[in-house]
């Protein structure tokens, strides 16, 4: 298992890896440009490679969304590695992110599933399933 723990200008986020592949983000506040750039892209890309599928669990804890140039990051890299994602799980407490959530899934191939916080365990569970 890896973990990284990082306090950027306006972020901050844990980064969970375990054996089985599943790569465990917990965000707080604005996602920037380099918080892709020299973590989140990283580590997502060094799982892929380790294990070629990934699972992801995003619990947002007072999460403010991304720059502009952050989101674009987000859409690209999701596109760019869609067919390597094998279940995505969203955690938080937004009616926002519940509707990107939906929106997202219409791009991927992965499942994508959206859970208020009190499901944090039951999320836990979906996003290890088949690993």
């Amino acid at each position: 298992m890896n973990d990284l723990n990082f306090i950027g200008e306006i972020s901050m986020f844990d980064i969970k890896t375990s054996d089985d592949g599943v790569l465990s983000i917990r965000l707080s506040g604005k996602l920037t440009h380099e918080d892709y750039k020299n973590l989140l892209i990283p580590e997502l890309e060094s799982v892929i490679e380790q294990h070629k599928k990934v699972c992801l669990l995003v619990e947002t804890d007072d999460f403010h969304g991304w720059e502009w140039r952050a989101a674009f990051d987000d859409f690209e890299t999701g596109i760019k590695h869609r067919k390597e994602f094998d279940r995505i799980a969203i955690v938080g407490d937004k009616k926002w992110q519940e509707n990107l959530c939906k929106l997202f899934s219409l791009m991927m191939v992965a499942e994508v599933q959206y859970f208020q916080n009190n499901e944090l365990d039951t999320a836990k569970q979906w996003v290890h399933h088949n690993n």
